[in-house]
């Protein structure tokens, strides 16, 4: 599966290791706020970055959402939105929508997001689905 993981900014480096258990058990994570050195904690100031360069990280990762299948969103978030934009914006694209951690807003409460309480849960819940997949018997 094709996945978008969402998280706030300061977050990105446990992020990145989780994205490293998803493409190492085959899938994919297109998530360049993580792997893009562009992405840096020095350039994580809005007001003193250019608005181009601010533009060209949002269309970024707009595109990487875009072309997932699936969001998954690290709650609880911060007070500045950006996660809960691209919660929004895979919303509204009918992308799968992964809840991990606490809820923090009536959104997360749709029945099409699927909730859990930490990584791991959802971790193994995935290894179970592919485990499953992997032994159904062709008709």
């Amino acid at each position: 599966m094709r996945f978008y993981l969402a998280a706030k900014f300061p977050r990105r480096r446990e992020i990145a290791l989780y994205r490293q258990q998803l493409i190492d058990l085959g899938h994919v994570c297109d998530c360049r706020w993580l792997t893009n050195s562009k992405h840096q904690d020095e350039f994580d100031n809005l007001t003193t970055n250019k608005p181009g360069f601010n533009c060209r990280l949002a269309q970024e990762d707009l595109a990487d959402l875009y072309n997932s299948e699936a969001l998954v969103l690290f709650g609880p978030g911060s007070t500045r939105g950006g996660c809960h934009v691209e919660f929004g914006v895979a919303l509204a694209l009918n992308k799968r929508m992964i809840w991990i951690g606490r809820r923090t807003h009536v959104f997360s409460y749709l029945t099409c997001v699927k909730v859990y309480p930490d990584f791991a849960s959802f971790i193994k819940e995935l290894k179970n689905n592919q485990m499953e997949k992997n032994n159904e018997h062709p008709s």
